[in-house]
């Protein structure tokens, strides 16, 4: 199977130009690869639209789709992933993107290593950084170069055509969403303008899973555009660089997996017995994960429950202090049916800074947010005066 490529732009010429080039440079296993350039309607799109046609591609055919009205991000991202019913499979890559040389056979080894049913998609993108909690992230290390993973994959992704089918039908059905209590705050809280936010909702609710590389194949510049009011590099990750060769795909039922909040689906197989049989929340990132149908929680936070047992915050990825029964504080499993008054000497928020924190030198690190305050409010105080300038030359 050789996947459509689609490029989605609408008004980032630079981006655009880096993304395509990037995609270009990449390596493919025969000429006959489609690339597909779906700009959205802008009233001035910045020359993209020039940028795309002059665009050489050198692996096959080369489409440009435009609108005649703007479809905005949703709408958009949706008819892309309606092209699977032509082709197949697509590649999605929103212009803010950088692919890896490697992406394109990965994608093809995936899609015909994976065809289970519980795989929703192929991931490009690889998380280095848990956005809920705020804290940097990293599975679980085993012999396999993927595992499977719940998160809001919108920075490179695959769809197949019967993955896409699914997703569309429970789609067409669900365009009001409600308050869902067991997705995190943040993603209940985004825009309905978010294609993601609908697949989050449907991956989570049927319990599905993105195939995720320990490594990635795409990285994201989060620069200013329809979602972003300035650029940052916080969900820059470390891209593969070199040739696609061997690759240890992950069996499903072998496989790490991880739910949407980041959180270790097997790590209750560490636990005791009897805790497993009553069922147990995974909290160790204190999103608040805390469900009333299960009796226990493993939380790093500070809760009004009996402890049945603690665990040290030394190893890491934080899983492993559970994994080999690391002994200490910070984290802690509870009994939710036992309650009691929290205990400030059994609990040190400073065990969490201190195990996050790396060479944490504070005068430093308050020289830095000093500095960045500063230029964040100088950036605000000149557009002001530029508009009070403006009002009064009228």
């Amino acid at each position: 199977m050789n996947p459509l490529i689609v490029v989605v732009g609408y008004n980032r010429p630079k981006s655009m130009l880096r993304l395509l080039k990037s995609v270009d440079n990449a390596d493919y296993d025969s000429d006959d690869v489609t690339l597909l350039i779906s700009l959205d309607k802008a009233d001035n799109d910045n020359g993209v639209l020039k940028i795309v046609t002059s665009f050489n591609w050198h692996h096959g055919n080369k489409i440009i789709r435009t609108f005649e009205k703007r479809q905005g991000l949703r709408n958009h991202i949706i008819q892309c992933g309606d092209l699977t019913d032509e082709y197949g499979a697509v590649i999605v890559l929103e212009d803010d993107l950088i692919v890896s040389s490697g992406y394109y056979r990965y994608v093809c080894k995936a899609l015909e290593y994976y065809t289970d049913d519980c795989i929703a998609g192929i991931s490009l993108y690889s998380h280095e950084w848990n956005g809920y909690a705020r804290r940097f992230y990293e599975p679980v290390a085993d012999e396999y170069d993927t595992y499977l993973g719940q998160f809001s994959i919108t920075w490179g992704q695959c769809w197949t055509r019967e993955a896409w089918k699914n997703f569309k039908n429970w789609y067409n059905n669900n365009q009001e969403l409600k308050y869902n209590y067991f997705i995190p705050k943040d993603i209940n809280n985004w825009g309905e303008k978010s294609w993601g936010k609908y697949f989050v909702y449907y991956i989570t609710e049927k319990k599905l899973f993105y195939v995720i590389p320990r490594v990635s194949f795409s990285t994201n510049c989060s620069e200013i555009g329809e979602h972003s009011y300035e650029s940052n590099n916080d969900h820059q990750v470390r891209l593969f660089n070199g040739k696609f060769n061997d690759f240890r795909f992950a069996p499903v039922k072998k496989a790490c997996r991880y739910d949407i909040f980041f959180e270790n689906m097997k790590l209750d197989n560490y636990l005791p017995q009897k805790i497993k049989k009553y069922g147990v929340d995974i909290d160790l990132n204190n999103t608040g994960k805390n469900s009333k149908e299960k009796r226990f929680v493993l939380s790093t936070a500070n809760l009004p429950y009996k402890i049945v047992k603690s665990y040290g915050l030394q190893l890491r990825p934080i899983d492993m202090n559970i994994i080999l029964g690391v002994a200490g504080k910070g984290i802690y499993l509870y009994d939710k049916s036992i309650p009691r008054k929290k205990n400030k000497d059994e609990f040190n928020c400073y065990d969490m800074i201190r195990y996050e924190v790396r060479g944490m030198v504070v005068r430093k690190l308050a020289c830095y947010y000093i500095f960045q305050i500063k230029e964040r409010y100088k950036r605000v105080l000149v557009e002001f005066v530029k508009k009070i300038v403006s009002f009064h030359s009228r």
